[in-house]
């Protein structure tokens, strides 16, 4: 009982390492990625900040959303995170408890939901700090999206 143990745990340790390496990949800097979006530009971390034509005030405005968008992403992935490792769990356990996987599913999949929405939310409220014009020009670069081919500018999990 002791040697299944300790090979659960080893098993466990090791898809957790495996997980953050995969994650630190997954987030980490892209050299084949297109250009970014150019409301990131205009925002004084990044570099470049002339595209846009932001008033200091949209810039403090764009700042701020996307500091509180950070934010409640990075809970929702690690509480997603967190279920995804509790699923692991229990489908390594001897016994999996088919009630309890068919729980943490329906909970991953609500989380999700909740994440699609939030990114979607915060999509919405950078366009109404920018003006018709300025969302028209940010909008024209979608396709030149920091990630995937949608240019959802990295806002989706």
């Amino acid at each position: 009982m002791k040697k299944r143990y300790k090979v659960l745990l080893g098993v466990i340790a090791a898809l957790l390492l495996l997980g953050s390496v995969v994650a630190a990949f997954a987030w980490g800097p892209r050299w084949n990625s297109r250009p970014l979006p150019s409301v990131y530009e205009s925002v004084p971390c990044y570099p470049g900040a002339v595209d846009l034509n932001l008033s200091e005030d949209q810039i403090e405005q764009l700042q701020d959303l996307r500091l509180e968008h950070q934010k409640e992403m990075l809970e929702m992935r690690n509480t997603l995170q967190t279920k995804r490792l509790e699923l692991q769990t229990q489908l390594l356990s001897e016994k999996p408890d088919r009630v309890k996987i068919n729980s943490l599913v329906e909970e991953m999949g609500e989380l999700w939901t909740d994440m699609q929405k939030k990114a979607i939310d915060y999509q919405i409220r950078m366009r109404e700090i920018l003006t018709p014009e300025q969302w028209d020009k940010l909008h024209s670069y979608r396709s030149f999206g920091g990630r995937g081919q949608q240019g959802n500018w990295g806002l989706l999990p």
